[in-house]
């Protein structure tokens, strides 16, 4: 029976729906895509930006030129101040849904177990996100949602390794 969902991304084959890729325009987001450039989503709540997200990954995963990735950073949210917790969660997070897209031919556990310990919470994102893209060979793009839920040093600590690493991740 179909529905309309409010629970999270929409489940495609069950739910009402509006095509995610129709309600933006596609062609300008592959424009800064191609350009290398960052972008924000903005809407209110419950307006189907995670589905847009979704599709956008799929979308662009079998178009074959990019590998992209989406992120839900919300999972650092709990860690509050403790930048530590907070980074461990979303390196993790994102090795999971790297995992997940690549059937596990990259093995992002062993990743963690070797990797992880060496590197601080200053710089682990870094170095999970250029391990990604050696491995990778197409230009990676990520897409992250919630990164706002994050606060404090936690916030502080991952936009500082996304900026600071940008140049390392391009191809």
């Amino acid at each position: 029976m179909r529905h309309f969902n409010t629970a999270g991304p929409v489940n495609r084959p069950e739910a009402y729906k509006i095509d995610p890729l129709s309600r933006w325009n596609t062609e300008e987001i592959m424009g800064l895509i191609r350009e290398e450039k960052y972008f924000i989503l903005h809407a209110p709540r419950q307006t189907g930006k995670t589905s847009c997200l979704l599709a956008l990954q799929d979308y662009l995963n079998n178009e074959g030129k990019y590998f992209a990735v989406y992120v839900n950073f919300e999972v650092g949210q709990a860690a509050r101040h403790n930048v530590n917790t907070g980074v461990k969660a979303i390196i993790h997070q994102i090795a999971s849904r790297v995992d997940n897209l690549l059937k596990k031919s990259l093995d992002m556990n062993q990743f963690l177990k070797d990797y992880t310990p060496l590197y601080s919470e200053h710089s682990a994102i870094d170095t999970i996100l250029q391990f990604v893209c050696e491995n990778v060979k197409k230009p990676v793009v990520m897409f992250i949602d919630e990164i706002d839920s994050l606060i404090g040093d936690t916030l502080l600590s991952v936009l500082r390794q996304l900026r600071s690493g940008y140049d390392i991740f391009s191809p």
